[in-house]
């Protein structure tokens, strides 16, 4: 499969806001601008929280690199766009950090909510 923009999107047509059951796509938290493609099976993804103080904002995150990853079997950077969140820098290690993220995982995977808000094939 070629790993290309529109196939970046057309995955995250399938990610849910938490609080919301409306695509991060159609909320406009990711638009093509925001992937980048590096080669060798990676993308950067950054998105932009609903608000500065969004408490679901790393979870957001979380959802976006799951889905990318599992879907795609690829390797998946997913970064707060700069300036949009209070806590940048904490989401961005919690997204990222492999420990903090698979525990992250696992307690979606726990209360469903990981397959409430992640419908990807």
């Amino acid at each position: 499969m070629s790993l290309d923009k529109k196939t970046i999107m057309d995955v995250l047509k399938g990610v849910y806001d938490p609080e919301y059951p409306v695509s991060v796509i159609e909320m406009n938290v990711v638009d093509e601008d925001s992937v980048e493609i590096l080669g060798d099976g990676k993308v950067r993804v950054t998105f932009k929280p609903t608000t500065p103080l969004c408490p679901m904002g790393g979870l957001i995150g979380v959802l976006i690199r799951y889905a990318l990853e599992k879907t795609l079997n690829i390797k998946a950077e997913v970064l707060v766009k700069p300036g949009t969140h209070v806590s940048e820098d904490a989401i961005n290690t919690a997204i990222n950090d492999e420990s903090q993220y698979e525990a992250i995982i696992r307690q979606l995977s726990d209360t469903s909510l990981l397959k409430r808000c992640v419908k990807v094939k």
